[in-house]
């Protein structure tokens, strides 16, 4: 599957495209957290005294982590919410999937 065939945001409207690219997702959180620190000088140089880093390799850290915060919405598993849409992207229906446990709180522990 070609990587822009991948959704990251979906939403159910007439208005507008209804969904946005994974990677262009992924790319816009890490641009806005970069503008973010930028903005805040304090803020980023509170974080690398904590993590006793540079400014600049925190913020490094920082952008990549942003980068790959949704990095699990890639599985077929998250992708087959939405077969409809996976139709209309790719022109191919997914194969069945089960999605049970929300990609926000895979890395909980009960």
């Amino acid at each position: 599957m070609e990587l822009l065939n991948y959704w990251g945001k979906a939403k159910d409207s007439d208005e507008g495209p209804n969904w946005h690219p994974l990677v262009y997702h992924s790319l816009d959180v890490a641009s806005v957290g970069d503008v973010y620190l930028n903005k805040h000088q304090e803020f980023l140089r509170f974080i690398s005294n904590e993590i006793n880093v540079t400014p600049s390799t925190a913020q490094n850290w920082i952008r990549y982590l942003l980068l790959i915060h949704d990095l699990e919405k890639f599985s077929r598993a998250f992708q087959g919410q939405k077969p409809d849409l996976i139709k209309e992207i790719t022109g191919a229906s997914p194969p069945p999937t089960s999605y049970e446990t929300r990609h926000d709180t895979l890395g909980f522990k009960d």
